[in-house]
């Protein structure tokens, strides 16, 4: 029996949320769904080991708005009912929660305030916290003020029980005084154990973190550059190179504890020595493209940015019938942009990168050429200290009435007749220019700046 919850809670400005719970009880061959559809992401699913129809659900419910689908839930009867058992308030949602597999009855679950819109995040707040339940959730106790645990403002939390010594939990915390936390006494006492800056940046991004079920003293935490790991009971980490970036989860076998299976923005990857090596991640369909252009070459060529994986182009046909991997090349620029291929050379691309990048990039000789209206790269600023004002997917493109002209957006329109080299200011600006939607984002533990919320942009140019 498989349940699966569905829906983004890794809460970017660009999440999709999902359709609640789905379950299979033939090994995945088929799917129905079995409810929680309005809490729109599921964060996290436990089972209890003696009895399949027994599960609990954590959710961050809809989090561009308070609403009441929020919490940690619980069904007896394998999804057919559900029943609310943790919830604080409608700004508040269930990010984490974990069981002690040895006592089933005892759950973990991490309440994180935080709620999403297009030009901010809030991230943290008095309804973060840390909760323990020893009766099947029918009754809840606050650990995060326990001693030892940080305090002042919570933000997102992420806990994991030791399965092989279950008064043994971790938690590593997003606060003014975070890091990696040890209980030795099922959470009635807490040592900041790890300080480590490396382990919780972009801590609404990641902040998860998860020992091994054989060894209380070794632990996994995902993260941006690396699968970081300790065998030291949480003192002293160090990476793990997996093939991609943005890591955000890992399972470890409880019968081999050296079979990794990790799960990262390139999709997913397995090691069998422990995270020495590890398999490719192209070998699965998990790619997700922002945008699709085309030129006018016979067979006309497809250009797309794809989250995480670069920019590329190739042929919508080849003699052979089929279209090879190796047909597919790199083009300007990055994860997320608009490409526009040069009408009469589409061997020349122009693509952006984040905050003011633009290039222009030419296949033939493989050379970049930095060519952006404001060149200043003001990486980590907020939307008021911008000259512009350029989306984490802005628009790039060249006019179909007349081809040499290329045009790209902010919260300007501008345009170039000379393939970037110069530019020329040709609108005013188009959005609201409300100031209250151009402040720092995040808080009011961290910011976090990446450019997703530079904000109002103009977001389509035809």
């Amino acid at each position: 029996m498989i349940y699966v919850g569905t829906g983004e809670s890794d809460i970017r400005g660009d999440v999709i949320t999902g359709d609640g719970v789905f379950k299979s009880t033939d090994a995945g061959k088929t799917w129905r769904a079995v409810g929680l559809a309005d809490t729109h992401t599921i964060s996290a699913i436990v089972v209890d080991p003696k009895n399949p129809d027994v599960v609990y659900a954590a959710s961050m419910g809809h989090v561009f708005k308070p609403n009441a689908e929020r919490g940690v839930f619980k069904s007896v009867d394998g999804g057919k009912t559900w029943k609310k058992i943790l919830y604080v308030d409608a700004g508040t949602g269930a990010i984490d929660l974990v069981m002690d597999p040895k006592h089933p009855d005892v759950l973990y679950a991490a309440m994180w305030q935080a709620y999403r819109r297009p030009w901010t995040l809030q991230d943290g707040g008095p309804g973060s916290g840390l909760y323990k339940s020893s009766d099947g959730g029918a009754h809840w106790t606050e650990i995060s003020r326990n001693t030892g645990f940080p305090h002042g403002v919570l933000g997102r939390i992420g806990v994991s029980v030791a399965a092989s010594d279950p008064n043994v939990v971790y938690a590593i915390v997003q606060a003014k005084g975070g890091g990696v936390f040890r209980s030795s006494d099922a959470g009635a006492t807490w040592t900041r154990v790890n300080s480590n800056w490396s382990l919780r940046q972009r801590a609404f991004y990641y902040m998860s973190i998860f020992a091994d079920p054989t060894d209380a003293n070794t632990v996994y935490v995902p993260e941006v550059d690396a699968l970081w790991v300790s065998r030291d009971g949480g003192k002293t980490f160090a990476k793990l190179h997996t093939p991609h970036g943005d890591n955000h989860i890992v399972w470890i076998n409880p019968h081999d504890p050296k079979l990794l299976l990790e799960g990262n923005d390139g999709g997913a990857t397995v090691s069998t020595d422990g995270g020495v090596t590890w398999s490719g991640d192209h070998n699965q369909p998990t790619g997700q493209f922002y945008h699709v252009a085309l030129d006018d070459q016979f067979p006309f060529h497809i250009y797309g940015a794809q989250q995480d994986e670069g920019s590329f182009e190739g042929p919508s046909a080849t003699p052979a019938g089929m279209i090879p991997l190796g047909d597919w090349r790199p083009v300007a620029y990055n994860e997320a942009t608009f490409i526009a291929p040069q009408p009469d050379r589409p061997s020349i691309t122009y693509g952006a990168g984040y905050f003011s990048i633009l290039r222009r990039y030419d296949q033939r000789t493989g050379q970049f050429r930095e060519i952006s209206p404001w060149p200043e790269y003001q990486e980590g600023a907020a939307s008021n200290q911008l000259k512009y004002r350029f989306g984490w997917t802005h628009p790039i493109l060249f006019s179909a009435a007349r081809p040499g002209e290329l045009l790209l957006a902010s919260q300007y329109v501008l345009k170039s007749s000379d393939g970037g080299e110069s530019w020329t200011r040709i609108s005013p600006d188009l959005t609201r220019d409300d100031p209250a939607t151009q402040l720092p984002s995040g808080g009011p533990v961290d910011l976090d700046q990446s450019g997703a919320e530079i904000f109002p942009d103009i977001s389509a140019l035809a």
